[in-house]
């Protein structure tokens, strides 16, 4: 018998899994993870696991070779004539206190999205890894050439467009001002008066914002900052952490609201708070709001307020745009915002 939570587990490490094969990541003939290391990367009991994998070889996805599990050669792919390349960057194992990121979340729900669309769209998926510290990324150089039109995920922000060239490019859970890439993330404005709206509730007069570097979050950052002044009068401090594979320090003052950019990054400090006050939770003795929503896709993250939205959805909609963009030449590139909703347990 499987618990109702391996079964949403198994089926959160389906959708991954399905994400990763169709487009690209897992390509046909390839092996599986065997389910002992899936279990380890991702935390999951042997069950959930084995019950995702099932669903898959029954989908016809995923068949037995001997022992090992494989991507059936046979399954149904995009095949059409259009092909868009999907960049993602580069996994660093170690980069993080735990692999976890690599696992289910945002990027493997909105790939999902995109897959879903291609199959509908008859389009054809590359995905791509490239290290997000290579400036020139002369793989996207090379993409010109080979492909119709590109999606890119936020690591890749700081790309200099004539890195990414003419071609027709998305950017998702990116934020910006360029002008020749339409761009999909959370409406960092409509989440900022979410967040304002809960501390108000909860009397709390004094926020604090607790962000990494990268320009979407910069940009969430700001958005709530102008929001409290506009409420209060009172301009929150933001505490930007200078390097991401550095612990965070858990140093915050007592009748404080917290405010986080991303999930990952309360994540990240709540892990800490753990490891300087054994037996404490910061989710209890502080008032937290984050953004994203990536802790309801990863259990280990935690219960907190999260302004949360539909990242397969946003998948979806990435490669609508992007085919638009192939398909009528000359057309505007926009910015796209999705409003989240606050999503307290």
């Amino acid at each position: 018998m499987y618990s109702k939570s391996d079964m949403g587990k198994s089926q959160r490490l389906a959708e991954y899994l399905k994400s990763m094969i169709f487009s690209g990541g897992y390509p046909p003939g390839s092996r599986i993870p065997a389910i002992k290391e899936l279990c380890r990367q991702y935390e999951f009991s042997y069950g959930a696991v084995q019950r995702g994998l099932e669903s898959l070889q029954k989908e016809g996805l995923l068949v037995r070779s001997g022992r090992r599990i494989v991507v059936a050669n046979n399954r149904k792919m995009p095949l059409g004539r259009t092909r868009i390349a999907v960049v993602l960057p580069e996994p660093e194992l170690g980069t993080w206190p735990t692999p976890q990121w690599m696992g289910p979340g945002l990027f493997s729900m909105a790939l999902l999205g995109i897959q879903e669309a291609a199959l509908q769209r008859n389009c054809w998926l590359s995905l791509l890894h490239v290290d997000r510290e290579d400036e020139s990324i002369s793989t996207m150089t090379e993409l010109r050439e080979r492909m119709d039109g590109m999606i890119v995920f936020n690591e890749f922000e700081h790309l200099n467009r004539d890195v990414i060239g003419p071609m027709p490019t998305v950017g998702v859970l990116m934020s910006g001002s360029y002008r020749d890439v339409s761009l999909l993330d959370i409406d960092a404005h409509f989440a900022a008066t979410q967040a304002a709206d809960y501390f108000e509730r909860r009397n709390i007069r004094s926020v604090c914002i607790y962000t990494d570097g990268r320009q979407t979050y910069l940009t969430r950052a700001d958005a709530f900052r102008i929001e409290w002044f506009r409420r209060t009068g009172a301009m929150p401090e933001i505490v930007l952490r200078p390097d991401r594979r550095i612990q965070p320090a858990p140093d915050f003052t007592p009748g404080t609201g917290l405010f986080f950019t991303s999930d990952t990054v309360a994540y990240l400090y709540a892990e800490s708070y753990v490891t300087r006050f054994p037996g404490r939770r910061l989710y209890d003795d502080f008032t937290v709001v984050s953004v994203d929503g990536k802790r309801l896709i990863v259990e280990k993250y935690g219960v907190f307020p999260t302004v949360a939205v539909d990242w397969r959805e946003i998948g979806y909609a990435a490669l609508e745009e992007c085919l638009a963009l192939i398909t009528r030449p000359g057309r505007p590139c926009r910015a796209i915002h999705f409003p989240g909703r606050l999503v307290e347990n």
